[in-house]
């Protein structure tokens, strides 16, 4: 059963996906991790955001849904290296409508989870290549992300860089890429992964 008014993140993505979008009420998305050759989704409607008026009168402003599932998907998916867009991307599309069963979103959007499959295993490729290039110059485990090694993973590929080893790094809880310790910001997405220590550093500038 489908409710037209509203939209579903569809994903084929093997980790669970946190999307913030500050300013919007609903404005924090989470699509589950998808299960082996399954699909996890998410049924969304509209959001909105509060803009002041000449009068300091708050005024409610609409975002439909296509928007904002456009905006989860294509932020998602510009946020990771090796991605080529409609080429090699992370298995993540939406699809108009809100469903609740995987059956139904398969029968009625079969193509494009085909597609988005054929694109995901095209990213792990590239993830895969990115990762014997950087690793062939460091030679170092922690410069292989955990993105990079899932991807090996799934492709059933032997890498000298898939196991960890007692100098990996801590792990960016948006991008899932390892960074070094005391990293205040992730190198890869440029999150702030440290808030506390980003603050003093805020506080501290601001002094002088």
């Amino acid at each position: 059963m489908a409710y037209q008014q509203g939209a579903t993140i569809v994903s084929l993505f093997p980790e669970e996906i946190s999307e913030p979008k500050p300013g919007l009420y609903p404005g924090y998305f989470v699509i589950p991790a998808a299960p082996t050759k399954g699909l996890a989704f998410l049924p969304i409607g509209d959001s909105v955001y509060y803009q002041e008026t000449k009068n300091d009168i708050q005024t409610q402003v609409r975002v439909p849904f296509d928007v904002v599932a456009e905006s989860i998907v294509g932020d998602f998916q510009r946020g990771h290296i090796g991605r080529i867009p409609d080429i090699a991307e992370p298995g993540l599309f939406w699809v108009p409508g809100q469903y609740e069963d995987e059956g139904v979103i398969r029968s009625l959007f079969g193509e494009m989870v085909l597609s988005s499959e054929q694109k995901q295993l095209r990213w792990f490729e590239e993830l895969v290549k990115i990762a014997d290039d950087t690793f062939s110059r460091t030679n170092r485990h922690s410069s292989v992300s955990h993105l990079q090694r899932m991807a090996a993973t799934r492709l059933a590929v032997s890498r000298p860089w898939v196991l960890r080893t007692g100098d990996s790094d801590n792990t960016c809880v948006y991008c899932k890429s390892e960074v070094p310790f005391g990293a205040v910001k992730c190198p890869v997405c440029r999150e702030i992964i440290d808030m506390v220590r980003y603050r003093e550093m805020v506080e501290a500038m601001e002094k002088v």
